[in-house]
């Protein structure tokens, strides 16, 4: 997000997290996202004659984006799917097919998609989802102790699924 930060495109968030907008360097809107509570419900853009067209976003239980179709063909034009635990893939961002990518770069609740890093940052800090966890060390500390990152190797995950299994 570096680069949008040096022009001012950066997303636009609300004191409760929520992403709103993107805005390019000009101001103009890149896209903005309608919320119901904290589920987001559609996402607006600025088709190539410059009117506002709107998409629906279908989250799931937790607030993540997990498809965004077109109202007017009723096609899925971005689908992202997750894993509950570890890595996470990258979205289909032309699931149809048709040659026309369709960028959305909501995440898990609070969470924006910075493709040059390709990290998700929630403003305090970056998950990675090739890796499966937050790189950074909880900055109000909840996890307690000492050792506040740690980095599981294959063998101590599978003791600990043993253990908690």
């Amino acid at each position: 997000m570096e680069n949008r930060r040096r022009c001012g495109d950066s997303p636009l968030q609300d004191e409760a997290g929520h992403i709103l907008g993107e805005y390019d360097c000009t101001g103009k809107m890149v896209q903005e996202t309608v919320y119901l509570g904290d589920w987001p419900m559609a996402t607006v853009r600025l088709n190539s004659a410059g009117t506002a067209v709107a998409y629906y976003v279908w989250p799931d239980h937790l607030g993540s984006p997990k498809q965004v179709t077109n109202p007017a063909t009723n096609k899925v034009v971005w689908r992202w799917e997750t894993n509950p635990f570890g890595p996470t893939p990258n979205p289909y961002e032309d699931p149809q097919g048709t040659g026309n990518t369709f960028v959305y770069n909501l995440r898990m609740p609070g969470q924006y998609w910075d493709k040059e890093i390709s990290r998700s940052s929630n403003g305090f800090r970056e998950y990675d989802p090739y890796m499966g966890w937050y790189i950074q060390s909880d900055p109000i500390g909840l996890s307690g102790g000492l050792i506040l990152v740690h980095m599981w190797t294959a063998t101590q995950r599978a003791i600990l699924i043993r253990w908690v299994c």
